[in-house]
């Protein structure tokens, strides 16, 4: 009878101890971090930078700053925002990373795919978008002081106006031009003879994708294509054009 209640009480703690761990391993799957997990394994999720959702832009001062400037004699100075400055240092610091991203000693996968959506990128944004044009308005664009930034600050859309004038026209070098044109050609000098016409097909589809800040899940979805043949066969024709590179000695400048 004893060694029954024994048995009994640990698997009573047998029980406990597995519930804490699922209790446990469940709130994990709830936590927002920096990065997805994965559902299964709780590692992190294989997508890519772009897949992940951004930040959003950062709050906006109180309203009693933006009225304190309006009632005072003094002009009104956008650099004394702090988060208008906080702002423009994390966009130099994205600058400096998409900087970093297209340099490097070697050719990798990783180099070859951002000097793809690099080409792709400068494609879009100086030939213009995709599609039939649409109408457009003639009126002028209103400018907007600090009087409108109160009264959008009352109202509550001044988060979604903050984050409007953030956006400025994306200029490129004559660096990232030359880099453009150069890996423009890529997957037509080294897939050419490739019997599996999906491969050049997902390279160029995945730097479009990428350049158009479209979701790879998503579009995967749209044209019935398994994510995990799409991710295997681009891979595979990124090593082609690796070591093609590589072949013809040419340096990653």
């Amino acid at each position: 009878m004893i060694a029954q209640s024994k048995q009994a009480r640990a698997a009573e703690r047998e029980a406990r101890r597995a519930e804490k761990t699922q209790r446990v391993r469940i709130a994990r799957r709830h936590e927002q971090g920096e990065w997805p997990l994965d559902a299964t394994t709780l590692d992190k999720a294989e997508l890519e930078p772009g897949d992940v959702r951004m930040p959003l832009p950062p709050e906006p001062p109180p309203l009693i700053d933006y009225r304190a400037v309006a009632e005072s004699a003094g002009r009104y100075e956008p650099e004394a925002d702090r988060n208008l400055v906080i702002a423009r240092w994390h966009e130099r610091e994205r600058e400096r990373a998409k900087v970093a991203a297209l340099r490097g000693p070697v050719w990798t996968a990783s180099l070859v795919d951002e000097r793809l959506t690099l080409a792709l990128e400068v494609e879009l944004r100086t030939t213009g978008r995709l599609g039939p044009r649409q109408f457009g308005s003639t009126m002028p664009t209103p400018r907007r002081d600090l009087a409108d930034l109160v009264g959008a600050a009352e109202n509550g859309s001044l988060r979604h106006l903050l984050s409007k004038m953030l956006r400025y026209k994306v200029s490129y070098s004559g660096e990232d031009i030359r880099r453009a044109n150069e890996a423009i050609t890529w997957v037509a000098e080294y897939l050419a003879d490739e019997r599996d016409r999906e491969v050049p097909l997902f390279v160029n589809a995945g730097a479009m994708w990428r350049a158009a800040r479209y979701r790879v899940q998503r579009a995967c979805y749209d044209y019935g294509i398994e994510p995990s043949r799409y991710y295997r066969k681009r891979k595979l024709g990124l090593e082609r054009i690796v070591n093609g590179l590589i072949e013809d000695r040419r340096a990653p400048i």
